[in-house]
């Protein structure tokens, strides 16, 4: 073999050598800019949560600020624009970051009044009026089970079982205790709030009419009796076995009322309740009870939108009666030392 010979196989590797290290060059550099983009990628992902996070507590500020002016009674009407002139609310947060709710909407008068949850043994309250200075003349009560749960209904009606024989049943929706009190008069002394207040138990069977009038203790005839207060109505329930199985009870109120004020309290069992208002068949925005409450946080470009429905009164544990048993009751009756109704109490 010649020089010219070794010449050429010399060129001949060094050219392969170059095509070799110039591939390997491109994988790396190609490795590189992946871990690059991810990094990047993650970078971003991070930031944007962030920003989510801070644009989430953002909107959260604009729900405090509202739920206040609302306690307060600094804002009494609706809000049906982003824009906060002439209003309590100015929607910064962090200026210097850039952090603020850009959009506060909120409607104090609503179609219809939801309460998720009532828990047993507890109540909600709701003081209603009606919007445009309208009356009602029907309310309609329609409840289903509160623990999502397929719904069965209590064939004891109309008695009153312990808890666990009510259980016993296999009934799982609630019994609701209902008082409602006129109060378009605007009388709110304690003799004029007795005669005008009517208390109804609203009980969750299929084989009732679903309805009641209302009948306050100071109408003429003086009602007594189950037919009149402490009355025991039988719901309307449909769709037994599924967890929208649901009971209704109309209120018929009679002459058309202007202030309504209601108290629910569920009794066995927890209940999601939704209660709507109607001059005749025409349906009523309720005002008063709940207010919606929808705003919009920012931080820097990232945008969160945050909606709540905020009951006005909240969920009590103060009893409806003095003394109150869901098992039996046992009263004895001692005038003095030796004289008394006799018998123990088990």
């Amino acid at each position: 073999m010649n020089m010219k010979q070794y010449t050429k196989i010399d060129k001949q590797q060094g050219a392969a050598s170059i095509i070799v290290t110039l591939i390997l060059m491109l994988v790396i550099t190609l490795i590189v800019l992946g871990f690059a983009q991810i990094t990047r990628r993650e970078q971003r992902q991070s930031l944007d949560q962030q920003l989510s996070t801070q644009a989430f507590y953002a909107a959260e500020s604009g729900i405090n600020d509202a739920t206040q002016a609302i306690h307060d009674h600094t804002f009494t009407g609706n809000k049906q624009t982003c824009d906060n002139t002439g209003t309590p609310f100015t929607g910064k947060v962090d200026p210097v970051h850039n952090i603020a709710y850009t959009c506060l909407l909120i409607s104090q008068s609503l179609s219809n009044l939801s309460y998720p949850t009532i828990f047993a043994n507890k109540a909600i309250s709701a003081d209603m009026t009606f919007g445009g200075g309208s009356s009602a003349n029907i309310i309609k009560i329609s409840w289903v089970n509160g623990d999502n749960q397929n719904s069965t209904f209590s064939p004891d009606y109309p008695l009153f079982p312990s808890f666990s024989g009510w259980q016993a049943d296999g009934s799982n929706t609630a019994l609701l205790r209902l008082a409602v009190t006129d109060l378009s008069g605007g009388q709110y002394d304690r003799q004029s709030l007795d005669n005008n207040t009517f208390t109804t138990y609203l009980y969750p069977s299929t084989i009732g009419g679903g309805s009641v009038n209302f009948t306050p203790t100071g109408a003429a005839p003086q009602p007594t009796g189950l037919n009149a207060q402490g009355k025991i109505t039988a719901a309307a329930c449909s769709g037994g076995g599924t967890p929208s199985a649901q009971c209704t009870v109309t209120l018929n109120l009679g002459a058309p009322l202007s202030h309504v004020f209601l108290r629910i309290g569920a009794l066995y069992d927890d209940a999601s309740v939704t209660i709507t208002a109607f001059n005749g068949a025409t349906s009523l925005d309720i005002s008063g009870a709940q207010a919606i409450i929808d705003a919009t946080g920012k931080a820097q470009d990232v945008l969160r939108r945050d909606q709540v429905r905020l009951s006005l009164t909240p969920q009590t544990n103060s009893p409806a009666n003095a003394v109150q048993s869901l098992t039996s009751i046992c009263k004895q009756l001692q005038v003095n030392s030796s004289y008394g109704i006799p018998g123990t109490c088990p």
